[in-house]
């Protein structure tokens, strides 16, 4: 295959990522006894030892969904044999956990291209696991078991370490997986067959075994799958290995570029940094290509300093712990946390440590030596890391910069925990590959203990600020914000249908928090995006550099469950850069490149019941048009997205909620702000004005507009004119709402009346020309003061505490108390 071809496949943005159903962790992880001897392993006699070499290459190579429907590793054998490998150097697959091999017939490509020679690729038996060496260009089969082995199981996993020590000795080796991977909880190496993984436990011991039996450390342990750049993987391996090579991120389907094989034939004396480097250099990272702006990591991790990153991972614990005690400071804690690059939207429950850290340096003062002991950021994407700390070299695109290349397990979200019955399983497998006990204890607490951590028990109320025109949420009781962790604005789109509504969830948009104050303004939208005229749920929208990124559920052609698109903004156009199949469980599946002639259709969501949509009208790609990317001329799926005003109409409306996510995961919402049907005005009302006091001036009191027949607020909005007649003098005043919708031309307006008055009219001992008129005028039209009772103000009065409670009262929006009076006095 050629580098081209190569680039072309990573292009298609196929993820990587485990999708295990809950039933997967009943996977047995007993790791006791596990021992090796290669002088009795029977099939390597067979196979007929070889001479001890420099180098061994094992790789572990579960073909999962990935070979079975998409070639990924067809593509990447036929790589190896492309490569130039030396004879001081052993390369050894072993082939299993595919329900189908070749799909694609890549080996037929490969030979048309003239890029291999005919019969150089043997195609895996799918009915039986089988080792392979790869030398001279081509595959050569060693051996076929009689049954087909479930790689989730350690003894697989042993029985290639045992073979590969035993067949193919080496100075040197590199051990090296093939397959998903799901981090430090779900492991790596999905078998189709069985739907099961290996666990880090049992990886850890039969990698320990293997040092064991070579009486000295691996010099590099390879993840080429998605999430294995983490701490606890690094932690369980850094007594056996030299180095770790792994992603943080998800990886392209194809993964590594195994071109870089022929580092062999190129260096003398090659050692584990040159692979590593090599590796992350052919990654897709650093090609200008697509991929510059989806997610890719890939890094090079020392694992002699792992125990010091440890330790300090084990200094900052300590401080989470005593963080918990103060629920103020943890809720910054978690908000923090929630701001860190967390991988894959967070469902995998794995952070960056330097970003984490690095959010966190003004709380945890600890967190400057687990920036020390990671490595310092560089500035390229691609290259050394600075400093003396575990990552080595990184290659990261544009999204990632600010990872230096190893995760933490740290679950932002609950559903990164999955449901309440595999909540146990998961701790308890963390629990035997924390790197820190103190770190166990915090991600104990902040997963399963209610005490520490309670839900949301508060309500969110809405707020008017008359001074910038814009809604805001707050808390009721302020003290129940210690239990947040996230507010933003999520949009609806309400359907009515013979008196009833369907409620269809648009999407989420980021709010002004301001946690000090307990205020959260948001701006209710006007527009939202659209296709063929009919608005569609998104999930979220990422800005990066240069472009913007959606997630997008849509329903594809022969799939029963949503699939999710990634849509991204780039040179004017929108692009679908790739579409991942979501699973029954809710899990992401296969990510793959829409094609010529993919179908879908965009869908709303229903936001009272999960998995309830309705889908759009389906949307047929039959072309491809040209993009621009960073000097790059790519040929793309565009989609000719527009923007549709968000006004409603007969039959519809648009509401805006704050939603609240407190630290367990659930969701609050607050009442909504409506849009109002443009079509027909009268169903708008202007809420009352209570009288408003003279002071010399003309008064402008800014209406409140409801629906008439609730109280749900309307939000004034550029398409508003508020004007006033008689508002210059005592008497009776008109407040007129004018409504023009620029783009549909609908307009309309409502008028209503309201009285102002001198001021004795209202408090008989307040003068005409009294210094604080103008203060005192402003404060009643906003009921926030109201007199003494009997026609006074009783201005020279002492203000006392009750009178200053019962004013900030009624700036809060006079909420309803939800406790007793507690003071005796």
């Amino acid at each position: 295959m050629s580098k081209m071809k190569k680039i072309s496949g990573c292009l298609t943005a196929i993820t990587m990522t485990l999708s295990l159903v809950p039933q997967a962790f009943a996977t047995d992880v007993t790791t006791a006894g596990v021992t090796l001897d290669p002088a009795s392993n029977a099939i390597a006699k067979q196979a007929g030892p070889q001479a001890k070499k420099d180098w061994t290459v094992a790789i572990y190579m579960c073909g999962s969904d990935l070979e079975s429907k998409y070639g990924c590793s067809t593509n990447d054998l036929i790589e190896m044999m492309e490569a130039d490998i030396p004879d001081n150097v052993n390369v050894i697959v072993m082939t299993g956990g595919a329900l189908a091999w070749n799909p694609e017939k890549s080996d037929e490509k490969a030979v048309a291209d003239g890029l291999i020679a005919k019969g150089a690729y043997i195609e895996p038996d799918k009915e039986h696991t089988q080792l392979y060496s790869v030398a001279g260009h081509k595959m050569n089969l060693l051996y076929t078991y009689e049954e087909n082995l479930d790689m989730s199981k350690t003894e697989t996993l042993a029985e290639l370490m045992e073979f590969a020590i035993a067949y193919a000795p080496a100075e040197h080796m590199m051990f090296s997986f093939w397959d998903h991977g799901g981090g430090p909880i779900l492991g790596a190496e999905l078998d189709e067959y069985t739907n099961k993984s290996v666990k880090l436990p049992q990886i850890d011991a039969v990698i320990e075994a293997g040092a064991k039996a070579r009486g000295k450390k691996f010099d590099i342990i390879g993840f080429d799958n998605c999430l294995m750049a983490c701490l606890e993987n690094a932690w369980i391996l850094s007594d056996s290995a030299d180095y770790l090579l792994a992603s943080e991120e998800s990886e392209p389907g194809t993964g590594w570029m195994y071109h870089w094989l022929s580092i062999f034939s190129e260096k003398k004396d090659v050692d584990a940094v040159d692979i590593g480097k090599r590796v992350i250099d052919l990654y897709p990272v650093s090609e200008k290509s697509w991929m510059d702006s989806s997610d890719l990591t890939l890094s090079l991790i020392d694992l002699s300093k792992i125990p010091s990153l440890a330790d300090a991972v084990d200094v900052m614990s300590k401080e989470l712990n005593e963080a918990l005690k103060d629920p103020e400071k943890y809720a910054l804690i978690a908000r923090r946390a929630e701001e860190a690059h967390s991988m894959f939207h967070g469902r995998y429950g794995v952070s960056d440590i330097y970003d984490f850290a690095t959010k966190m340096s003004d709380l945890l003062p600890s967190t400057a030596g687990v920036i020390k002991a990671v490595g310092t950021n560089p500035m390229n994407l691609l290259g050394e890391v600075p400093g003396d700390g575990a990552v080595v070299y990184r290659g990261v695109t544009l999204d990632y910069q600010d990872c230096v290349g190893l995760t933490m397990y740290y679950p932002v979200l609950a559903t990164s925990l999955g449901d309440e019955d595999s909540r146990d399983e998961r701790r308890d497998i963390y629990r035997k590959v924390g790197p820190s006990q103190s770190y166990i204890d915090y991600i104990e607490a902040i997963t399963s203990k209610t005490d520490v951590l309670q839900s949301f028990s508060g309500t969110l109320q809405l707020g008017y600020d008359y001074d910038t025109n814009k809604v805001y949420a707050y808390a009721e009781d302020p003290a129940t914000l210690t239990s947040l962790k996230k507010i933003a604005m999520s949009v609806h789109y309400v359907e009515k249908k013979d008196g009833a509504e369907t409620i269809y969830k648009l999407g989420e948009l980021p709010v002004e928090c301001k946690w000090d104050e307990n205020r959260f303004y948001g701006e209710q939208p006007t527009e939202w995006f659209a296709l063929n005229g009919e608005v569609f749920s998104y999930e979220s929208a990422e800005a990066s550099i240069g472009d913007a990124k959606y997630v997008v559920p849509a329903l594809v052609e022969g799939n029963d469950t949503l699939s999710e698109l990634e849509v991204l903004y780039v040179d004017g156009k929108y692009m679908i850069n790739s579409v991942t199949d979501i699973n029954e469980d809710g899990t992401p599946g296969r990510s793959y490149e829409p094609k010529l002639g993919f179908t879908f259709s965009t869908v709303l969501k229903n936001a009272e019941e999960d998995g309830k949509y309705r889908a759009n009208t389906p949307i047929t790609i039959d072309a491809y048009q040209k993009i621009n990317y960073m000097g790059t001329t790519l040929e793309a799926s565009v989609i000719p997205l527009e923007t549709h005003r968000l006004a409603g109409g007969a039959n519809a409306a648009y509401d805006s909620y704050f939603c609240g996510y407190d630290m367990k995961g659930n969701k609050h919402l607050s009442e909504p702000v409506r849009s109002f049907m443009v079509e027909d005005m009268s169903d708008l009302r202007i809420g009352d004005i209570r009288p408003q006091i003279y002071n010399g001036k003309a008064v402008e009191p800014t209406p409140d507009l409801f629906f008439s027949d609730e109280e749900t607020p309307v939000m004034l909005d550029d398409e508003f004119t508020v004007t006033y007649e008689n508002n210059d003098r005592p008497g009776t005043a008109i407040v007129i709402v004018d409504f023009v919708d620029s783009a549909t031309g609908v307009s309309g307006r409502l008028i209503s009346n309201f009285e102002i008055v001198k001021v004795g009219e209202l408090f008989s001992d307040v003068p005409e020309n009294a210094s604080y008129l103008e203060a005192l005028s402003y404060l009643y039209g906003k009921n926030i003061v109201n007199g003494t009772g009997e026609g006074k103000f009783s201005p020279d009065n002492t203000l006392t505490r009750a009178m200053v409670v019962k004013m900030f009262h009624e700036l809060m929006g006079a909420p309803e108390p939800k406790t007793t009076d507690s003071f005796t006095d």
